[in-house]
């Protein structure tokens, strides 16, 4: 059996403009997060054989925060440049096709859209694109790397960054706020001699409006359980 960990770079900094896109580092919540799946994937799938990166810093980062988690030697990582040039799905399967026999397991760290299109086009199963810091493992019941299918492969195991929600309560306070800001915006030029109590009123249709929004949302779940 034959197994591909295809892992997106975490969440990166925003280009400045005196740097080059291949120089973008990770932010620290991409680092955190970075850290927590890969602490996570440890823990489910054995050590890959191999560990292979885009040359774009912000993928190497990525790679190397995973590659600490299985304890490998810090020169583990095999850059390959394609992975980073434009060169597409491409690159992807050529590695593939360029593993020994002897791998039983690799890891890949790239970028979209070219890592979806590759999880999509191994994987009958998997239809969605692959979030930043997203991990998707996949299983081919094959002995050699050329024999993998379009397809064919099984997921195993896939995870990605989740965002903490906000309780209802939260939620609905800050529906709350935005929508007496920008009441207050909109009706601003209008003379408090003209509208009696503006005040008051922009404050009611505020609570009404976000009480509306809130049994909206709500009668939308009953619906989806």
């Amino acid at each position: 059996m034959k197994q591909i960990i295809l892992v997106r770079h975490a969440k990166a900094d925003d280009k400045k403009k005196s740097e080059q896109d291949i120089q973008r580092g990770l932010q620290n919540k991409g680092r955190f997060q970075a850290k927590d799946l890969a602490k996570k994937l440890a823990r489910r799938v054995k050590k890959p054989q191999i560990f292979i990166s885009s040359p774009a810093k912000r993928a190497l980062e990525t790679a190397h925060i995973f590659e600490k988690h299985w304890q490998s030697p810090s020169n583990a990582i095999k850059i390959v440049d394609e992975l980073y040039h434009h060169s597409g799905e491409t690159a992807y399967f050529d590695i593939l096709k360029s593993l020994s026999e002897s791998i039983s397991s690799a890891i890949i760290f790239g970028h979209d859209p070219a890592i979806t299109g590759v999880a999509v086009n191994l994987c009958s199963t998997f239809s969605k694109r692959l979030p930043t810091n997203g991990i998707l493992v996949l299983g081919f019941n094959v002995s050699e790397w050329k024999n993998i299918e379009p397809q064919s492969g099984k997921i195993i195991y896939y995870n990605f960054p989740r965002e903490k929600r906000k309780n209802p309560q939260e939620a609905q306070s800050h529906i709350y706020h935005d929508i007496y800001n920008k009441l207050s915006e909109a009706l601003g030029h209008i003379d408090e001699s003209e509208f009696r109590n503006k005040e008051k009123f922009i404050k009611k249709w505020s609570f009404q409006i976000t009480t509306n929004i809130a049994k909206i949302i709500q009668k939308n779940k009953s619906t989806l359980h």
